[in-house]
């Protein structure tokens, strides 16, 4: 009942239209990268839902032997769209499709496109880029460095332009030398110059830089966060050009509130909201992490909230003569939350996201110990997974258990960095900025973190994972929970059997170790 309140209220005040934010917005053109993407779908759902803009013209590229126009038609049936249907029936109009791809030259765009945009647009919102954590050195640089460098060229020529906002990661300055210091709004030094990488990524031969990577990285965990630093030169360089603010967000997870408390989509599985689905179906079980360490969690609607404001906050700093880039960093220190709270939100008997699509009882064991981890990785996930899939196999049927621990493996090894260590982020500049908001502005735009009950935030998550990723309607909840009450009891007698069976299966090894040792023994004849 509160959250279809708050939304009535939201959605009141946008069609009073009186804020300033909104009068800021009034007949603009927008150019957005990444508006495909997690982020960027819910940034277009809330720019038109709270916003009379001109026209979007949206960055893309064919995919899947499908042209941009279909894609497009394809993004618009996700449900975060579904409100926006019938609050706002006509937004499809105003958006338009641009073919490009942020890792060509020239974001990959014709003559005729780049000159219309040069001429149209007056803000720009760049938030595509490679979020891999994996990802190969060349192909994190051409897309994360010279895509950003070729949209601020682009950028530069905009006649009209009035802000342009980069976005970018909290975890940009999160490296292993500052482990438990503040992190601030400001920049940091870079070890390489963002022009250096660009020529290493378009000359070097993939292998070799591959080779060299461990050194130019060491202070970072991987090839996102580091090019993303590397790319933040890249916009300090513009100082002074044009009207320009760099966010930076943190863990981005489902929806607060907008369009709907909980919405998630299927590309932000490979991050935190992952680890919450493997918990919530009782697939993942082990993790190399302190119980005790602080995650840094943003809903998405806060992120993309404080984008549109900070594009406004950005033209009315550049129109009062302040040339100097503002960095905000959007993130919840002010009201954390650690690795237990979480894992007892969504291990507690009977939790209202249970759902019938449950395989075994959620719990979770931590370790700070690779070692450790390893070993009980494969009496938790592998040994399981495997007799699953072999009683799978007997049955004519598709093995899965073990595809999907090798990716539960993967995704713990790029998560490990942040689950092990936490700094302390400044977010003066988004508080200050959020303060000089009118009451209506702050009414449609919020970005207040301190409001947040991560209990209630935790559950939401967890609907949102049945809902948009599990999708199983949301029925059968009662079900759910039973088999949740049932799978418990079960876990409880299972286990014992289970670990007392392989400490029977390790002795029988060892003992068969001994007797053939014994058998080879017998002929060495000591001299």
């Amino acid at each position: 009942m509160e959250d279809i309140s708050q939304h009535r209220i939201i959605n009141e005040t946008i069609q009073q239209g009186n804020s300033d934010v909104q009068h800021f917005y009034e007949n603009q053109v927008i150019f957005i990268t990444g508006g495909s993407g997690f982020l960027g779908k819910q940034l277009i759902e809330k720019l038109s839902r709270s916003c009379n803009y001109k026209k979007i013209y949206m960055l893309m590229r064919p995919k899947k032997q499908k042209a941009i126009h279909e894609r497009l038609c394809e993004i618009f049936e996700d449900p975060v769209f579904d409100n926006l249907k019938n609050f706002r029936p006509d937004f499809r109009n105003k958006i338009v499709p641009v073919q490009g791809d942020v890792a060509q030259l020239n974001i990959g765009l014709s003559e005729k496109d780049r000159s219309v945009l040069i001429e149209e647009v007056d803000i720009i919102f760049h938030e595509a880029a490679t979020v891999n954590f994996t990802e190969t050195l060349k192909t994190a640089t051409l897309t994360n460095v010279r895509g950003t460098r070729e949209v601020l060229n682009l950028g530069e020529e905009c006649k009209r332009l009035k802000a342009f906002i980069y976005v970018s990661t909290a975890y940009t300055p999160a490296t292993t030398s500052r482990v438990g210091q503040e992190i601030k709004e400001s920049f940091y030094q870079t070890p390489v110059s963002p022009e250096a990488l660009i020529q290493f990524a378009e000359t070097l031969d993939e292998a070799k830089l591959n080779e060299i990577t461990p050194a130019l990285i060491k202070d970072w965990p991987n090839s996102y966060a580091f090019t993303k630093t590397v790319t933040e030169d890249l916009v300090r360089q513009k100082e002074g050009k044009m009207p320009i603010a760099v966010m930076r967000p943190a863990i981005v997870i489902g929806a607060y509130r907008e369009p709907c408390p909980g919405w998630i989509d299927k590309s932000a599985m490979f991050g935190a909201s992952g680890f919450m689905l493997g918990g919530i179906l009782g697939i993942l079980h082990v993790t190399i992490s302190k119980s005790d360490n602080q995650m840094c969690y943003v809903p998405v609607d806060i992120v993309n909230n404080a984008c549109i404001i900070t594009a406004f906050h950005t033209n009315k700093r550049w129109n009062k003569g302040e040339r100097s880039i503002e960095i905000i960093a959007v993130v919840s220190n002010r009201n954390p939350i650690t690795l237990k709270d979480q894992t007892e939100i969504f291990t507690r008997d009977g939790p209202p996201f249970a759902t019938d699509a449950t395989v075994y009882h959620p719990f979770y064991v931590t370790t700070q110990y690779k070692f450790v981890y390893i070993i009980l990785a494969w009496i938790l996930h592998y040994i399981p997974g495997y007799f699953v899939d072999a009683i799978l196999l007997l049955l004519g049927k598709q093995p899965i258990l073990s595809k999907v621990y090798n990716k539960v493996y993967r995704l713990n090894s790029a998560l490990v960095y942040f689950m092990m260590n936490d700094w302390k982020f400044q977010d003066d500049n988004l508080v200050n900025m959020y303060q000089s908001l009118s009451t209506n502005d702050r009414i449609i735009f919020c970005c207040d973190v301190k409001e947040f009950n991560w209990n209630k935030q935790m559950i939401t998550a967890g609907i949102g994972l049945r809902k948009y990723i599990i999708k199983d309607g949301l029925k059968h909840t009662l079900y759910g929970r039973k088999k949740f009450l049932i799978l418990h009891i079960i876990h409880y007698i299972v286990t014992p059997l289970y670990l007392y069976s392989l400490w029977k299966v390790f002795a029988l090894c060892l003992f068969v170790v001994r007797i053939v040792f014994s058998f080879f023994s017998s002929f060495i004849t000591p001299t």
